[in-house]
């Protein structure tokens, strides 16, 4: 919500503030002011001036020399290039010493050898975005009606020394998506009341039975439907004063009728809508649910096939509006309406949140719909709308209004103790403080004893409970003046949890590794959820999703890894390490997912920065492995996992995938990332691994002890061996270790071959087999012993060949 400091300052009193402190203290009691916005740097020396004299430069084909009057002796002598220029219109002109919204400082210069002591500009110019600057004006000067005065300050009109509270607004939050509901929330901060106009409407002896009556199908799905007629009326351009205030808000000016409806949208939260009356053709609106397959063009020009699910507003026969979303085409408003039917209701919000996400058609009025609407001023918002419309269009209002009240009477009161305030929030409050919050917040209440009673005005229709009171107690009272205290009682921990420990340490280890961590969304698409995971089951999908990119909870961390190094090597960041540790998601049997907390990481390039001394090696899936065993190593469960060919996960390459196991469960996978995966990624070779951190908390763990250096020496013994192709390393050893003896201290592959001496399907591995006794010098004898056992079981299991 973009809040004008100086439309909230009609409301309220703010001579004793300013936007910066302002800001501070909306953010203090739970609206985060997520920036302040300056229109213009600095608005000095940007004036109203009237062009008198505009004639083409010699030499150019598009730059006219202009004589603009800007209140003084002498009118100025301004070169001008924009094509809409002209004698007779009031501009905007930056005199020299100004500066512009860019930056650029406004000099007295010479083109084409004519002294232009100014410059004429746009609104972009001074510091308006293009997406609401009126169309007709877009590509050019802007022009000022003309009844402003010449040589005054533009910022009179454009308010361009105004500054916009950018306000974070909550879902539970949505009555300070009005500047009604926003001045109220000051009025709490600053304890001041806010002051508003009352609305008058008067009234033509035309009966608007003689124009239009209202019917609504589902009460449930319409609560409350009204309608009023202005006749006689003339659509031009409205004010500079009102197209000024919807600048400033982001909205871009349209016409007199259609900018009046976004003026009350923004002042009392309550979109409105207006039908060309004569295009109705009918004196009876009925709003209903659509017809299946129903068809109908909205505002856009674009043909809408519509549900039983859509709300729509109908002649009787046919769609003329997407209820609470978009206007029909057929019932706009131009130029050349003179009658208009204005329109303010209460929808359904599901229905509304429904047909806007389906149609890709959300917008500022869909939005409050949804979140929700004051419904105690629908009718004040009306008649101010048409009281609006009518003065400054020159029509008549009719008598009447058309409407349908279906909605259920009832009396919003919280009753709240003093006791229950000060044990919840830890303060000694008296209850004269608690009343002079209920009074900041304009709440009317009745006091028994201790008890206060509140009696919850309409507009703030998020206060249901008492804990609502307490959080308005809270946030005005003061976040900051709640005594902090510490947590007691036996249950609370007093430590760092197994889980968080080996996060903690989890983290520094791959840190030291050279990783960077990185933080991806848990949301994503149902085909990405599922790649490179081992996990079996069905992935979650989001209700209501922001996008159709972030509608799945994820299954694995990978996929968002991916991501984040294609957005590093696109630009031009080629050797990246991330890692990741978060939760992935799988459908649980009740309504929660499981969660499982995982690791993940994702290599390209190369580990060590390139320089004179090291030749940047790349990094491959042995780099990856040894992270792996020395991470395992470090929690002390190396020696309880295995790695296994992967050949079954579409994603990896078949050949360079293991999975690890424990207790004959999968808990990780290490890999390449398929070719063709790494073509749709614009990846180099690149390499993931993801554990199960929970199964590793779980595990069984031995202790690293710290060894002190042998006092007696070991000895070796070398093996070569002739093997299938199909038996690993560690199938080798597995049964070298579990045949080696008491005195088998490392096993270590230091030879693989496979060449023209080496028969079709077979492989030659050679291992030096480490012995060492700590306690005493090794005899010969034993380790002799302890080898010829190995080779009977390399034998007897693998069927190898000594070689």
């Amino acid at each position: 919500m973009r809040v004008s400091y100086g439309w909230l300052n009609e409301y309220i009193d703010l001579s004793e503030t300013n936007p910066e402190k302002l800001a501070d203290k909306i953010t203090l009691t739970g609206i985060e002011t997520e920036d302040i916005i300056k229109i213009a740097k600095n608005a000095q020396n940007i004036v109203v001036g009237e062009v008198i004299e505009a004639d083409e430069v010699e030499g150019s084909d598009h730059l006219k020399h202009t004589y603009v009057n800007i209140g003084k002796n002498e009118p100025s002598s301004i070169v001008c290039g924009a094509p809409n220029v002209a004698v007779g219109q009031k501009v905007i002109v930056a005199l020299p010493e100004a500066q512009l919204a860019n930056g650029i400082k406004i000099k007295e210069s010479k083109i084409k050898g004519i002294e232009s002591n100014g410059m004429i500009c746009s609104l972009q110019e001074v510091g308006f975005s293009e997406n609401v600057i009126p169309k007709k004006y877009a590509k050019g000067i802007y022009v000022f009606p003309e009844d402003v005065r010449i040589g005054v300050n533009v910022s009179e009109y454009l308010g361009l020394e105004d500054s916009i509270l950018d306000l974070a607004i909550t879902p539970n939050r949505a009555d300070a998506l009005s500047m009604r509901g926003v001045a109220y929330e000051v009025g709490a901060i600053l304890d001041k009341k806010p002051q508003f106009k009352e609305v008058s409407v008067e009234e033509t002896d035309s009966l608007i039975e003689d124009f239009v009556s209202v019917s609504v199908e589902a009460d449930e799905d319409v609560p409350f439907y009204s309608m009023r007629v202005i006749e006689n009326l003339t659509v031009n351009e409205s004010p500079i004063w009102l197209q000024n205030k919807l600048m400033l808000a982001g909205i871009r000016p349209l016409d007199l009728v259609v900018d009046v409806t976004n003026y009350i949208m923004l002042e009392y939260g309550q979109p409105l809508h207006a039908f060309d009356y004569d295009k109705i053709d009918a004196k009876t609106l009925k709003v209903r649910r659509a017809q299946q397959s129903e068809k109908m063009v909205t505002l856009d020009e674009v043909e809408r096939t519509l549900t039983t699910q859509d709300l729509v507003i109908t002649n009787g026969e046919k769609p003329i509006a997407l209820a609470g979303v978009m206007g029909g085409f057929d019932s706009h408003i131009t130029r050349k309406t003179t009658t208009v039917a204005l329109e303010s209701a209460l929808f359904n919000p599901s229905l509304i949140r429904k047909t806007a996400q389906k149609l890709n058609l959300r917008s500022e009025s869909s939005s409050r719909f949804e979140k929700g609407i004051n419904e105690g001023t629908s009718i004040e918002a009306l008649n101010k709308a048409a009281h609006l419309i009518a003065d400054l269009g020159n029509g008549d209002i009719v008598t009447g209004v058309a409407a349908v009240d279906n909605r259920i009477a009832k009396e919003n009161s919280v009753a709240i103790s003093l006791s229950r305030i000060n044990r919840s929030l830890g303060t000694d409050l008296t209850i004269k403080e608690v009343e002079h919050v209920m009074d900041k917040l304009a709440f009317p209440y009745e006091k028994k004893e201790e008890t206060l009673t509140i009696s919850v005005p309409s507009r703030r229709w998020d206060i249901t409970i008492p804990a609502d009171l307490l959080e308005e107690v809270a946030r005005i009272y003061g976040y900051n003046n709640i005594p902090s205290t510490l947590p007691s009682g036996e249950s609370i921990p007093g430590e760092l949890s197994q889980g968080q420990k080996m996060v903690r340490r989890t983290q520094t280890f791959m840190e030291e590794q050279g990783f960077s961590q990185a933080i991806t969304y848990a949301l994503t698409t149902p085909a990405k959820a599922k790649e490179f995971t081992w996990i079996k089951g069905e992935a979650v999908s989001v209700q209501w999703p922001m996008s159709e990119e972030r509608q799945t909870l994820r299954m694995n961390l990978i996929t968002g890894l991916l991501e984040t190094l294609q957005y590093n090597l696109s630009r031009r960041n080629t050797e990246v390490a991330f890692y990741e540790i978060g939760n992935i998601f799988i459908k649980g049997e009740k309504e929660l997912p499981r969660q499982e907390k995982h690791l993940a990481g994702a290599v390209t390039g190369s580990l060590v920065a390139k320089n004179w001394i090291t030749h940047d090696p790349e990094v491959d899936y042995y780099t990856i492995k040894g992270i792996i065993e020395k991470l395992l190593e470090s929690i002390g469960i190396s020696d309880s996992i295995e790695f296994e060919l992967e050949e079954t996960i579409q994603t990896l390459h078949p050949g360079q995938t293991a999975r690890l196991t424990m207790n004959n469960d999968i808990i990780g996978l290490i890999g390449r990332v398929h070719p063709i995966k790494e073509r749709e990624h614009d990846l180099s070779e690149t390499f993931v691994f993801e554990l199960n951190l929970d199964a590793l908390v779980k595990a069984k763990k031995q202790e690293n002890v710290f060894d002190i250096i042998p006092k007696y020496p070991g000895t070796s013994r070398d093996i070569a061996l002739l093997v299938d192709e199909s038996i690993t390393h560690a199938q080798i050893e597995k049964v070298i270790n579990k045949a080696g003896g008491d005195w088998l201290a490392n096993v270590r592959l230091f030879d693989l071959y496979q060449g023209s001496s080496i028969p079709k399907g077979k492989k030659s591995l050679a291992y030096t087999l480490d012995y060492l006794n700590p306690q005493s010098t090794l005899v010969e004898e034993d380790v002799n012993n302890d080898f010829d056992r190995v080779k009977e079981q390399l034998i007897e299991q693998l069927n190898v060949e000594i070689r």
